[in-house]
This record gives C-alpha cells, sequence and structure tokens, in this order.
C-alpha cells in the first residue's frame, strides 16, 4: 500500500523539479534570453510535449515494450542534449555590461 501511494509523489516531484530548474536557469547571467528560451525549451517543454503526446496517442493503443523504451530514451535524449548545449554556450552575458 505504502509503495502504491509513493508511486503518486513521482508526478509533482517532476513537476517540482522543472519548476525549480526553470527558475534558477532564468535567473541566471551566464546565458542571454533567447537562449535561455532556447535551453527552457529544449529541456522543459520539448520533453512534457513529447509525454503528453505519448500518453494521447500511443499510450492507449497498449504499446509494446520497444515502444515503451524508445520514449523514454528519446525523451532522456532530448533532456540531456538540452542541458549539454546550454552547458556548451555558457559564458557570462553581462560580461560587457560591467564596468
Amino acid at each position: 500500500m505504502l509503495a502504491f501511494g509513493l508511486g503518486y509523489l513521482w508526478v509533482p516531484l517532476g513537476f517540482a523539479l522543472k519548476v525549480a530548474g526553470a527558475v534558477v536557469l532564468f535567473r541566471s547571467r551566464h546565458w542571454t534570453k533567447s537562449q535561455k528560451w532556447t535551453g527552457f525549451g529544449l529541456t522543459t517543454l520539448a520533453p512534457s510535449l513529447m509525454n503528453v503526446a505519448w500518453f494521447l496517442f500511443s499510450y492507449p493503443n497498449d504499446p509494446s515494450q520497444a515502444e515503451y523504451w524508445t520514449a523514454i530514451v528519446a525523451v532522456a535524449v532530448v533532456t540531456v542534449a538540452g542541458a549539454g548545449w546550454l552547458w556548451r554556450v555558457r559564458g557570462d552575458a553581462n560580461a560587457g555590461q560591467r564596468q
């Protein structure tokens, strides 16, 4: 019974972590505004839209294990690619404005 109840905590926990990540990203000085929005789209919006598409189109049709794991890997790859891109382009976006 406890494990069943804990299973419901994953969705709010994931949402809270996405919100925390977005707050940290948008308050950071290491990226420009356009880089922040691109990173947010790659690390949060795209995976969320992929999850919604999975539950609307594939999940009701009783997907196979291969389809299930393909969707999980695709979401992970998009998220890691977005985080990697943010890491690669980081810098001090306000460096030229300091005196």
